[in-house]
């Protein structure tokens, strides 16, 4: 977990659980939660991830539980910068260029 609400606290024990407390709801009152997190670079492409939610109750009455497949599907993150030495260039002179090539994300990129 990179990041989330505030009131969420990332299990020691077990790295796949994420504990958030929301408090007391009232009847038709909504809470968001945001949890961000990152995917192991070296995780096979394509990767199906199962993100639950279980919604339990103090005391103990009924719980709601549900679940979203994600997708993961692995791509180099490549980009590309170039830099000139004029502005303009008249025909005949030289013309100094830099290319900056930056591979961003997890994943090897190659190119020609």
């Amino acid at each position: 977990m990179l990041g989330g609400t505030d009131n969420c606290i990332h299990s020691a024990s077990n790295p796949d659980v994420v504990t958030c407390t929301i408090g007391t709801l009232d009847p038709g009152a909504k809470f968001v939660l945001t949890i961000t997190v990152l995917v192991d670079p070296s995780t096979p492409d394509p990767t199906i991830i199962e993100n639950c939610a279980l919604v339990t109750e103090d005391p103990p009455n009924t719980g709601a539980d549900v679940c979203e497949s994600t997708l993961v599907n692995t791509a180099a993150d490549l980009w590309i910068d170039k830099e000139g030495s004029y502005i303009t260039q008249n025909p005949g002179n030289n013309s100094d260029n830099k290319w900056l090539v930056v591979g961003g994300g997890g994943q090897k990129g190659t190119g020609e």
